[in-house]
């Protein structure tokens, strides 16, 4: 059994003499409390490492849909930029300049039309804009990357830096 020294305030030390033959096994107590001691730490330790594995895991992640959504919001902003520079006309432009702050922030999944219909009506003032007028007009052929808020985000993004930039030369 192992041995160690354990030192107590000189108060304590008096008290724990006056209980005589009340006194326990002081080491038994002692042993107890270490024991409580021991396992509270390495609880806090294992909760730790749950904690930190889990932050870990949380943090990568965080990291992978910022790059996945980002790289959908490039490819909108180029694909964009390039549709305006290609295809769109200044009607049009000046309606994609002028959508709302909040036109993507609607869920598609309760919505009818995808973002890219919802885009192609609003701009080309036609209730009627479905997958075919998307991929005429807007040029989107991909119906994953119509319903991409991030997508067609970066796609509006680009297609009006494109305008501001050919606007005031008219």
């Amino acid at each position: 059994m192992g041995r160690i020294t354990v030192y107590v305030p000189d108060e304590l030390k008096r008290r724990m003499d006056a209980l005589g033959n009340e006194a326990p096994v002081w080491s038994h107590v002692a042993v107890a409390a270490f024991e409580a001691k021991v396992a509270e730490i390495n609880q806090k330790r294992l909760e730790a490492a749950r904690e930190l594995n889990m932050t870990t895991v949380l943090d990568r992640l965080k990291v992978s849909r910022e790059k996945n959504m980002s790289s959908k919001k490039t490819r909108g902003y180029k694909d964009g930029y390039r549709w305006a520079a290609t295809r769109a006309e200044v009607p049009v432009l000046e309606a994609v300049e002028n959508l709302p702050e909040d036109f993507f922030l609607y869920d598609t999944a309760i919505n009818t039309y995808n973002y890219a219909e919802s885009l192609c009506m609003k701009v080309f003032e036609d209730e009627d804009c479905g997958r075919p007028d998307v991929g005429l007009l807007l040029g989107i052929e991909d119906d994953k990357l119509a319903r991409d808020r991030d997508y067609m985000e970066g796609f509006v993004d680009g297609a009006i830096a494109l305008w501001k930039e050919v606007e005031a030369k008219l």
